[in-house]
């Protein structure tokens, strides 16, 4: 990443939050990384005991970085409805069979 400042968008209590939240703004092109990733391991408690795994984006795209994230969350009701898509009917089952 080149020498502009880095700022904190975002702080997760776990590596798999924190990796998905990457990946969300690598697949737009946003320039990203995040502090603490392998000095934690993945470690929970490790991770909790440091304050968390800080997402860093250039200062310059802060506001762009914490739109494309909050677009990307789910709402509970949009959560739900994917649980109950991907639980196989019983006429899904016997095709199977």
């Amino acid at each position: 990443m080149d020498a502009e400042q880095l700022v904190v968008v975002q702080t997760y209590g776990s590596f798999e939050e924190a990796k998905l939240a990457e990946s969300v703004l690598v697949a737009e092109g946003m320039p990203c990384e995040l502090y603490d990733e392998y000095m934690l391991g993945g470690r929970e408690l490790s991770v909790a005991a440091s304050g968390g795994i800080r997402l860093l984006v250039p200062a310059s795209r802060a506001k762009d970085a914490l739109e494309l994230l909050k677009a990307s969350t789910l709402s509970d009701e949009e959560l739900a409805a994917q649980a109950e898509a991907a639980v196989p009917r019983d006429e899904d089952l016997d095709l199977l069979r």
